[in-house]
């Protein structure tokens, strides 16, 4: 960086040398392949997915259950109101 100051990085390597990546041998797990999304990785987009998909998804299942249990008795109170009022008119 500085011509003053020594560099203690060692000579850096020939662009000729090529670099050998990893490829997955038959039987091995892909997760657990140097270069592929392993499990830190893997956790960050599962838990978004969780949070943002799953969580809203059954909130609103849950929603129209409790929901639907109550609407369910209101209407059938209301029900029995309208047939007595209509069993009174037709008397």
């Amino acid at each position: 960086m500085f011509p003053h100051v020594p560099s203690s990085n060692p000579a850096p390597r020939p662009l000729s040398k090529r670099i050998r990546y990893p490829t997955v041998r038959r039987g091995t797990v892909p997760l657990f392949v140097s270069g592929l999304p392993g499990g830190p990785e893997l956790v960050v987009p599962l838990l978004m997915l969780t949070m943002y998909v799953v969580l809203p998804v059954l909130g609103i299942i849950v929603y129209n259950f409790l929901d639907g249990k109550r609407g369910y008795e209101e209407r059938i109170t209301r029900l029995e109101r309208r047939v007595t009022e209509l069993e009174g008119e037709g008397e």
